[in-house]
Formats: C-alpha cells, sequence, structure tokens
C-alpha cells in the first residue's frame, strides 16, 4: 500500500514538473494518469497526519512538496525565442535594397552607372515629377530661352533694353511674366507685363483698355497660360519712368508665342 502511495506522488511530482517547465502537455493520456495518480498520493497523505498527529500536516507537507516541485519546474523552464515580427521583416528588406550592387553577379551592364544614377542631384537639376529635372544653362539669364527664332532677336529689341527705347516707336520682345485685368477701374485696362513684373525697375509693361481689347483677345487667352513670349511695336510711353505701351495712344502690332523651350 506505501509503495502505490510513493508511486502516486512520483507520478504527481513528474507531472508538475513537466508542466512547470513546459516539456509536458496536458493530454488525455497525461490527464487519465493524474486521475490515477492523485488518489494514490493520498496514502502518504494519511500515512504523515498518523506520524505527525494531525490529520492536516500530512496534506500541508505533499501540497508544499507539490508546489514546490511545479515551482522549479517553472524555473528551470528554457527561454522561448519570439519570431520576428513584420516590422523587421520589412526593415531586413529595405537594407537588402538599399545594399550596393553586387558586383560578383553578371547584371549585363555597369552596375557602377546605375549607383551615379542614384546620387543626389546636381546643381543644375532640380526635382521635378518625382525625378530629377535638367535646368538649361542660358548665356543671359535675362533671355530664358533656347527657340531659334528668338534667340534671334537683336538685341536693341530685347526687353531689357527698353528704357533706351522711350519716347519713340520701336520693338520690344520678352518673356510675359504676368497678365492682369483692373477690372474695378475706369475703362478696365489690362496690363501684360514682360520681362519682369511690376512695379519692378525692369518691368515693360503692355496696357490694353477694354474698347481696344477685340484685336488682343487671342493673343490674351494664349499667353495667360504661362510659357509664352510676345513681341510688341508701337509708341513707347514713359509712364512714371516706366516703359509702357498702350493701346490708346497708337497702334499696336504683336507677335506671340507659346510653350517656349
Amino acid at each position: 500500500m506505501a509503495g502505490l502511495g510513493l508511486f502516486g506522488v512520483a507520478v504527481v511530482a513528474i507531472c508538475l514538473l513537466g508542466l512547470g517547465n513546459g516539456t509536458l502537455i496536458l493530454d488525455g493520456v497525461t490527464f487519465v494518469m493524474l486521475m490515477f495518480a492523485i488518489p494514490c498520493a493520498f496514502i502518504p497523505v494519511a500515512w504523515l497526519n498518523e506520524k505527525l498527529g494531525s490529520k492536516n500536516r500530512g496534506l500541508a507537507v505533499v501540497g508544499a512538496f507539490c508546489v514546490g516541485l511545479f515551482l522549479i519546474g517553472v524555473a528551470t523552464r528554457e527561454p522561448v525565442e519570439t519570431p520576428p515580427s513584420d516590422d523587421s521583416e520589412e526593415i531586413s528588406q529595405t537594407d537588402e535594397r538599399d545594399s550596393v550592387v553586387n558586383e560578383d553577379y553578371d547584371y549585363g551592364f555597369d552596375p557602377e552607372s546605375v549607383l551615379d544614377a542614384q546620387e543626389p542631384p546636381t546643381s543644375d537639376s532640380t526635382p521635378s515629377g518625382g525625378g530629377a529635372r535638367r535646368v538649361p544653362r542660358y548665356e543671359d539669364e535675362r533671355w530664358p530661352t533656347s527657340n531659334p527664332e528668338l534667340t534671334s532677336v537683336p538685341e536693341d529689341q530685347r526687353w531689357y533694353n527698353a528704357r533706351s527705347h522711350m519716347g519713340t516707336t520701336c520693338t520690344v520682345v520678352g518673356p510675359v511674366v504676368d497678365v492682369y485685368q483692373a477690372v474695378d477701374e475706369a475703362g478696365a485696362p489690362v496690363f501684360v507685363d514682360i520681362g519682369e513684373a511690376y512695379p519692378s525697375s525692369g518691368n515693360v509693361t503692355l496696357v490694353i483698355w477694354a474698347q481696344d481689347i477685340d484685336p488682343f483677345l487671342d493673343m490674351l487667352n494664349a499667353v495667360d497660360d504661362g510659357g509664352a513670349w510676345l513681341s510688341v511695336t508701337g509708341y513707347l510711353n514713359n509712364y512714371e519712368g516706366m516703359p509702357q505701351f498702350n493701346s490708346a495712344m497708337s497702334g499696336i502690332q504683336f507677335t506671340w508665342w507659346t510653350n517656349v523651350s
């Protein structure tokens, strides 16, 4: 009888150690073993109660023994490695994408050229539409075009030399930088700024009054979209020190270019 009790205690002890350190799973077989061993474990409990002179002392000793075994199992459990999270996978993939091109692999092209293409844009490049855009360089930044017709314009007709022609009938050519109609003013004039926007000292203005606007409508609609150039021929007035063409003072002839590069 004593041997059966010790066997029950041993089975319970082994189960408690296994459950504590995670090496034993409480499946159907283990459950049957416990159902058999637990009643057998009460045999040494009764024996200890008789020896210790109290019916609770034996239960307390065996209970403390079982709890101790379970805690020993917990203390000896090996740490479980946590699998890498999705974030770490993304980081590793990013690092792989950012790594230098493998020089041992035959890509069919020079890998150095790919690395050079990934370098930041140089000083003459600006980001545009998600990529680098080459900014053209001009001999004269005041004349930012490579259009052959415009590059052949004589120097004295270029907008930045207009001041020297004030008080004469002349031709002025330059980029359209602003189109504005003063609808609240008498005569509702339209102001077309050439070269630089008013009130810059380099500004040349074409003033078109509402009563004269019909011949200018096609031109105004075209140049108002931007990227346009304009050639104006007429009397260049001196208006408060600024060169100005005025549709009310003389007949105005004009030519325009759109989408100028």
